[in-house]
């Protein structure tokens, strides 16, 4: 999968099929002049490649009907690589986005996350193609999307172009955004395409499929659907219970259960809509919850956990978990979650973010990298088994607390985590991971030799 980066030149007065290369540039790849064969994206073209010194170093000059089959969007500069017997251009990697992403981007230009990918593709010598559903050609296997370009302390601009369908896309396209999109996502994979997705995942099922794991199992709470047999039986085990949407909801729908003297108080969050409740007893606690259930919307309880203090508050941890260019499932940022004394129940829903290693330090002076280092891996491990059963995907969050003893425990792991979030750490370092990852990722992806594209598990609507 090694390459060059080359200077691709579209020539209009050459109409023969001969692709003129820099003698370097031919020495670098190990390739002979002579026939082969062509590819940019999914396409895929003969040429008679040549040898002519009187280019420019690194310069790659493609006659314009080439490139017009190519669907190549002009000159630019890109990797060149030698694989399986053909030369490769790129890759092209598409990142596809919402309509009302792209508008924002046509209008404001490109800024973050979307600036963080460009920048580590242009790194990587791929060239990126942004687009949205609707600016796919199913028909012609084309796409009309926005070619970023400049970098490297210039102003980014983003230039229309026709590209081919790219080998391999990554899609940020969330749940609530996701109509019209359906019919690309389920054709992909037939055209040679594989999407890494974004999608939800509901807190039961992530669960249960983290609990098929042995080494797993242990660090799950207890955790069921919302219904009076699972209720009463809560009710009877635990003094604190978590009661929140099975599916995320940015931290709103949370309720948190705790018992006090001969009854139960009911704390709602967010902290700044704080609601309590009083409930004298169980029959009490059955009626509140069973309107909750029934206003619509799936409910779970979770055992309430105790989590470890940094300067006396409760913390967990949030871990960004991303699929690297070599297949690996790394934690790319791990951040705490640090809470107002009484509203633990929900992080997302109050509080502010530390560096985990600040806060660890803090909990467990003389153990913070053991307890940092379990995390790490217990995050990397769910998003394998999630991955394995409901991907192809490329990063996907997980929640876990540690108990004041230094115990881990997962609490949740969630398909559709904004990389947004964590801005507030100003870590330049985890920002090239988190950025850097998934475009590795799909680079190495489309080098596979017998690349077969990856169906999604499940549904992609």
């Amino acid at each position: 999968m090694e390459g060059l980066e080359v200077r691709v030149t579209v020539q209009g007065a050459h109409r023969d099929g001969t692709a003129r290369v820099h003698p370097q540039v031919l020495a670098g790849l190990w390739q002979a002049p002579g026939p082969c064969t062509l590819r940019f994206g999914t396409r895929r073209v003969r040429v008679r490649v040549a040898a002519d010194p009187s280019l420019g170093t690194g310069q790659v000059d493609i006659p314009l009907p080439l490139a017009e089959s190519l669907c190549l969007p002009g000159s630019l500069r890109a990797g060149l690589r030698r694989q399986g017997g053909e030369l490769v251009l790129g890759p092209l990697i598409g990142l596809l986005v919402s309509p009302q992403a792209l508008a924002r981007l046509r209008r404001d230009g490109l800024e973050p996350p979307y600036s963080g990918y460009a920048r580590w593709a242009a790194e990587l010598g791929a060239i990126l193609c942004l687009f949205s559903a609707g600016d796919v050609d199913l028909a012609r296997q084309t796409i009309a999307g926005l070619r970023p370009e400049g970098g490297a302390g210039r102003t980014w601009r983003l230039t229309p172009a026709r590209f081919p369908l790219p080998r391999v896309v990554l899609s940020r396209v969330f749940s609530d955004d996701r109509a019209g999109a359906g019919a690309f996502l389920s054709r992909a994979p037939a055209l040679d395409c594989t999407v890494l997705r974004l999608g939800p995942l509901g807190h039961l099922e992530g669960l249960r499929i983290v609990s098929a794991q042995p080494d797993l199992v242990t660090l799950i709470p207890w955790t069921r659907p919302l219904r009076g047999d699972t209720l009463t039986d809560a009710l009877s085990r635990f003094s604190e219970i978590v009661i929140k949407p099975d599916l995320p909801a940015a931290g709103t729908g949370v309720y948190h259960l705790r018992r006090r003297r001969r009854g139960w108080l009911l704390t709602g969050l967010p902290a700044s809509q704080r609601r309590q409740e009083w409930l004298p007893n169980h029959a009490a606690v059955h009626a509140v919850l069973g309107r909750l259930a029934a206003g619509g919307g799936d409910y779970l309880l979770q055992e309430g956990v105790p989590r470890a203090t940094f300067l006396g508050h409760p913390f967990d941890l949030l871990a960004l978990v991303q699929q690297d260019g070599h297949g690996r499932w790394e934690a790319s940022a791990l951040v705490a979650r640090v809470l107002p004394a009484e509203a633990d129940a929900d992080p997302a829903a109050a509080g502010w973010t530390a560096p985990a290693e600040v806060a660890l330090r803090h909990a467990f002076p003389e153990r913070w990298e053991d307890v940092w280092e379990r995390a790490r891996r217990a995050a990397a491990a769910a998003a394998r088994a999630v991955d394995r059963e409901r991907g192809p995907r490329f990063e996907l969050g997980v929640h876990l607390a540690v108990s004041p003893n230094g115990r881990i425990h997962l609490l949740q792991v969630e398909g559709e985590l904004r990389v947004e979030h964590l801005a507030p750490l100003h870590d330049p370092y985890a920002a090239r991971r988190v950025y850097g990852c998934p475009i590795a990722c799909a680079v190495a992806l489309d080098g596979e030799n017998g690349h077969v594209p990856r169906s999604p598990a499940g549904t992609c609507a």
